[in-house]
């Protein structure tokens, strides 16, 4: 497998009895969060349809609560929770040179920083989601390099 670089972050608590994706801590991007939560909520709609998705997003991450407001997610507490109708929002075309996968040891690494740099107060930071990495659902989004 080519190595890529890590671009994006998304922990789910999925509950398929309850057809309920909570996304642990939202979804985090290193430059284009656009770019990023396009290709996770696309991930989201093919793989888990009908599910209710919930991102908690604090009032000052205008750049998510913006995105989120474009695609119409519905704000269901103001400040914190958006909720993401996977029947109903704005369906955006895949982007080119990017792939959503689940998180593998070969990233570890590399996600730990991302991770924890960008939640530094958060309880399940890197170390306590990497001790279990079989309890949660982690994708990231890697940007893969052209090879002429």
């Amino acid at each position: 497998m080519k190595m890529g670089e890590l671009k994006g972050v998304l922990n789910l608590i999925i509950s398929p009895e309850d057809n309920y994706i909570q996304g642990n801590g939202g979804i985090y991007s290193k430059d284009n969060f656009s770019n990023t939560a396009t290709q996770f909520i696309n991930y989201i709609k093919t793989h888990y349809t009908n599910y209710e998705v919930i991102f908690n997003y604090p009032s000052t991450n205008y750049e998510a609560i913006n995105h989120m407001e474009e695609i119409q997610a519905e704000l269901i507490e103001s400040c914190i929770v958006m909720e993401l109708d996977n029947l109903s929002f704005n369906y955006i075309e895949q982007l080119n040179n990017n792939l959503v996968i689940n998180l593998k040891p070969n990233n570890y690494e590399e996600f730990a920083i991302f991770h924890d740099t960008n939640n530094p107060e958060m309880y399940w930071n890197s170390q306590r989601l990497l001790e279990k990495p079989n309890s949660f659902d982690i994708f990231v989004l890697m940007k893969y390099e052209k090879k002429l």
